[in-house]
C-alpha cells in the first residue's frame, strides 16, 4: 500500500527515480515478482501501458499466485485498447478490451472501457450505414 501511496503521490522526476532504482533492484533480484509490479504500476501510471503489461506478465509468471496479478494486466490492456481506440483502430481496441474482461471481468473501468470499445463500433456502423449491426 506504501508503494501505491508513493506512486500515486510522487512527481515525475520521483517515479523516474523510482523506477530506475527498480530497474537496479531487478538485476540484483531477478525472481521477485514484487519488484516487477511495482515496475508496472509506474508504467501504468506514466501511461507507458506496453512496459506495464511487459512487468505484470513477467511478475505473474514469477508468481507461485500468477492470478494475483489478473487486475493489474487487466488494466494495461484497458490501457493498450484505450490508445487504439483514440486512434481509430476499433477492433484492436476492442479485443484488448475482451482480454481485460476475461482477466477482471467486475472491475468498473473493464465494463466502462468494454462500453467505450462497443459504442466506437456501432458509431462506425452508422458512419458506414450498417444500421442493423448498429
Amino acid at each position: 500500500l506504501q508503494y501505491s501511496n508513493a506512486i500515486a503521490n510522487a512527481t515525475a522526476d520521483e517515479k523516474s527515480t523510482l523506477a530506475e532504482s527498480l530497474t537496479f533492484l531487478t538485476k540484483r533480484m531477478p525472481k521477485s515478482s514484487f519488484v516487477r509490479q511495482i515496475q508496472g504500476r509506474i508504467a501504468l501510471d506514466q501511461e507507458r501501458y506496453a512496459d506495464a503489461l511487459a512487468h505484470f506478465s513477467d511478475a505473474a509468471s514469477l508468481s507461485e499466485q500468477p492470478t494475483l496479478y489478473d487486475k493489474d494486466i487487466a488494466r494495461a490492456h484497458v490501457g493498450l485498447g484505450r490508445a487504439s481506440l483514440a486512434e481509430g483502430r476499433i477492433s484492436e481496441a476492442l479485443e484488448r478490451f475482451e482480454k481485460a474482461r476475461g482477466l477482471a471481468s467486475g472491475e468498473a473501468d473493464v465494463k466502462a472501457a468494454l462500453a467505450e470499445g462497443r459504442i466506437a463500433r456501432a458509431d462506425e456502423y452508422v458512419r458506414f450505414g450498417v444500421l442493423s449491426n448498429a
